[in-house]
């Protein structure tokens, strides 16, 4: 090969590089593109909730539209059957009652079906037999938005989205009162973590709140929560992979909340169960023993296995 045609070999070679790449790099994000449009896809054919009312029915005076916020609910769950298919059964006919203003944590190993059990008293489901019943008027009879309104559920892996604090604490309550926002901080056990902040209430969360700890997302979502004032207060394993420094400040919000509203938590670790009203066991979909802390650790050998398992995965 002459020089010539060797420099005019690697000068063609150049100028093929940068558009293959571009291709390349173009193909890549088609791919990505088309990933993203078949989950709005998805998004877009999930089926769209109605007001939860039977076919038929149409009295709304059974809704709770015009209910005393100040009051918390009384909950009673009635020989609730659940199943996600027909060959596995989650519950099995599950009775307890969480009076109004009682604080109760639902124990269990893991896929015993707390989860599943909170997620139908917020009605993302319905029971396949039995009823929950809110202050006397079975749920399924209630308005679906005026239900809800009236419940906050905090999840494990509590969402915190891209903003500002403030704009995280008011979304379900964008008019909330600056004397309401700071309640519920206080409440929450924020204030600390707000007074470390640049900012304070303004500062940026970062996306998915990367600029939080664990702990700390898990008390602004608490703090969300408890702005609207809920009547019920739905908890999913709370102080769950937390350090002791937020798990004590989430108990000590828990002991704050006593009367102030019913709360329900999904709950494993000892600082959270020790002080409720009453604890209820649940193995494999069934309730194995209701009691307190202190009862069911002489009287049930399932808790106090369930207790030891506890302590040793903590250590």
């Amino acid at each position: 090969m002459q020089i010539g045609e060797l420099v005019a070999f690697l000068l063609y070679a150049t100028l093929l590089a940068t558009p293959v790449a571009g291709s390349i790099a173009l193909l890549g994000s088609i791919q990505r593109g088309m990933g993203a449009f078949q989950r709005v896809a998805e998004a877009l054919r999930l089926e769209v909730e109605g007001d939860g009312l039977p076919p038929g029915h149409s009295d709304r005076a059974d809704t709770p539209e015009g209910s005393d916020r100040d009051r918390a609910a009384t909950v009673e769950i009635r020989g609730v059957t659940f199943s996600y298919e027909p060959s596995r059964r989650v519950l099995d006919d599950v009775n307890f009652t969480v009076h109004s203003g009682d604080q109760v944590a639902l124990v269990g190993r893991s896929g015993s079906g707390k989860s599943t059990l909170l997620a139908l008293i917020e009605r993302f489901y319905e029971p396949d037999n039995g009823m929950i019943v809110i202050d006397g008027t079975e749920a399924s009879r209630l308005h679906l938005s005026a239900h809800r309104r009236r419940i906050a559920f905090v999840e494990q892996g509590a969402p915190i989205m891209h903003g500002t604090v403030r704009e995280n604490l008011t979304y379900a309550r964008p008019h909330a009162t600056e004397e309401q926002i700071e309640h519920a901080v206080e409440l929450a056990g924020f204030t600390d973590v707000l007074d470390r902040l640049d900012g304070g209430l303004e500062a940026q969360v970062g996306e998915h709140g990367q600029s939080l700890s664990g702990g700390e997302r898990q008390r602004l979502a608490i703090a969300r929560a408890l702005l609207t004032e809920p009547e019920l207060l739905l908890l999913d394993e709370p102080t769950s992979n937390l350090d002791p420094l937020s798990e004590a400040a989430i108990s000590q919000t828990l002991r704050k909340l006593r009367g102030r509203c019913t709360v329900i938590v999904a709950a494993h670790r000892y600082s959270t169960i020790r002080d409720v009203d009453k604890v209820v066991v649940i193995s494999d979909g069934r309730v194995e023993a209701m009691g307190t802390h202190a009862e069911l650790t002489t009287s049930s050998s399932y808790y106090r296995e369930l207790a030891r398992d506890t302590v040793a995965a903590s250590a």
